[in-house]
Order: structure tokens, then C-alpha cells, then sequence
């Protein structure tokens, strides 16, 4: 049995709603949400933009062949959006500017697979500049190890996970501060480096490619989540098990429920 501290019943005897990232509050800095159709503009399958449900950065594609296709129920019975890991990509130049930038403290999250061969590599998302020293990016090696990719100013540094191959649904975590990023995948084993973040400031944010050039995504993206600041470790929690119920791994525990839990 288990005793959970600090919840009552709603009066009119109805559940509670879902905890979403919504929940995180001021902590939220953007979420892409496939499976919520209003933000999405879909055209004969293919994705022309796609707005996050915080802040209102909508990332797009004028260019129809470089449109990534619309997937209903395509990673785990959620709708997602596809990229081709060629050429396919949604972008804003400067609409994202109120993302971490510099050395803040700040997140990115994903519910994602990766489906294309390992030796093409790519990154799923990237913002700050267009340049690799000015970004914040997260995606798999051509060794098939996620990444979390951080600029310096004059170059890069990145946490490289070994736990575990790039491949298939699988959340993801990269986190960044003053002493560097760390890179967490499936609520696994963390792995860091150290170095000095230096994230620009210009606005730019692309998916399916971090640059608009190379180092393109293949695979399906079902959520996207940028966190400004530390979460707390309840909060961290949270928002594991909603990317990895969502994409079909249940095994997190009361445990992962934080201070709430009383008896297990």
C-alpha cells in the first residue's frame, strides 16, 4: 500500500488532471508537444511549422522538400513528426532568444528515436547561435552514443553516454551550467564534462539539424522540453517518468515520486 502526502480528493470526487511540464511552472522554458495538433501546421502529411506550448517559438519550413512528415501514432501509439536525416529541419532564426543562454543553468529534454544507421550521427535539436561555439546541442555520435554538446566561445566540449546505444524511443536529458553539461539517458547513469558554456544569444533554434547545413536527425521526435534552471529532484523525477510512460518504458518506481511518498 502506498501513502501519498499532500493530496486530497477533489470535491467533486473527480481525479486529478495528469502532471504535465505545464506543472513545472516559471521552471517551463518550452515544450513541443506532438501530440497536441493544434500547434502544429500539417500540410499532406508534412510538418510547415510547429509551436511550443510555453512560450509561443515557433520553429518552421518554406521550403515543402524540407518539410519532416507528420507520423499519427508513430513512437509508441503518439503522434511525432519524422525527420529524414537528410535535409529535412524546422527552424527560427531569432524567435528564441528567451531560452538559457550564456552559462544559465538550463536543460534540454526529449522523447525521441533515433532510426537511421549509426555512422550518420545527428543532433535533434540546437539553439543559442547557428555556430557549433555558440550552441547547446543534443543528438548521437557516429559511435551511436547520445550527446550533449555544448559551445565554449572559440570551440566545443561535449558529455558523451555510453550507457546504452542510440536507438529506438529513449528520453533523454542534457543539462547545462557555469561548471559544464551532463548527459543522462533514460534516467541511467549520468555522464559529465567539465568546461565553460557559452551559449549565444541571437535566438537561433533548429530541429532535425543544428545548424540548418549538417549533422541532420533521423528519426521521430514525440516531445521537446527546455527547463530553465535546476529542477528539484521531485521535479526531475516528474518529468522522467512523464517522457518515458509516454514512451512505453514503465519501470520507474514510488521512489522516483520524491518526498511524497510515506510508505512504499
Amino acid at each position: 500500500m502506498r501513502i501519498l502526502r499532500g493530496w486530497q480528493q477533489p470535491l467533486n470526487n473527480a481525479p486529478a488532471p495528469p502532471w504535465t511540464p505545464l506543472d513545472l511552472g516559471t521552471k517551463l522554458s518550452a515544450w513541443w508537444d506532438a501530440s497536441d495538433s493544434s500547434t502544429m501546421v500539417v500540410e499532406g502529411g508534412k510538418v510547415s511549422s510547429w509551436t511550443d506550448k510555453k512560450a509561443s517559438i515557433t520553429v518552421a519550413q518554406t521550403t515543402a522538400e524540407r518539410q519532416p512528415t507528420f507520423e499519427a501514432g508513430g513512437l509508441n501509439g503518439h503522434d511525432c513528426v519524422r525527420f529524414d536525416g537528410v535535409a529535412t529541419a524546422l527552424l527560427t532564426n531569432t524567435g528564441a532568444a528567451s531560452l538559457p543562454t550564456g552559462d544559465e543553468a538550463g536543460s534540454i529534454w526529449g522523447l525521441i528515436s533515433k532510426d537511421t544507421p549509426a555512422a550518420t550521427g545527428g543532433y535533434f535539436l540546437g539553439y543559442g547561435n547557428a555556430s557549433e561555439s555558440g550552441s547547446r546541442r543534443v543528438g548521437a555520435n557516429t559511435s551511436n552514443r547520445w550527446v550533449g554538446l555544448a559551445g565554449n566561445g572559440t570551440g566545443v566540449f561535449s558529455a558523451i553516454n555510453n550507457y546504452g546505444l542510440a536507438g529506438g524511443i529513449a528520453a533523454v536529458s542534457a543539462f547545462y551550467d557555469s561548471t559544464g553539461v551532463r548527459m543522462q539517458a533514460n534516467k541511467g547513469p549520468i555522464v559529465s564534462n567539465t568546461g565553460a558554456v557559452a551559449t549565444g544569444t541571437n535566438g537561433w533554434l533548429s530541429m532535425g539539424t543544428p545548424n540548418n547545413s549538417t549533422g541532420f536527425w533521423g528519426g521521430r521526435v514525440s516531445d521537446i522540453v527546455i527547463v530553465q534552471g535546476a529542477l528539484t529532484e521531485q521535479e526531475s523525477n516528474q518529468l522522467w517518468n512523464y517522457l518515458r510512460t509516454k514512451g512505453g518504458d514503465e519501470t520507474w518506481i514510488p521512489e522516483d515520486l520524491g518526498d511524497k511518498v510515506r510508505l512504499w
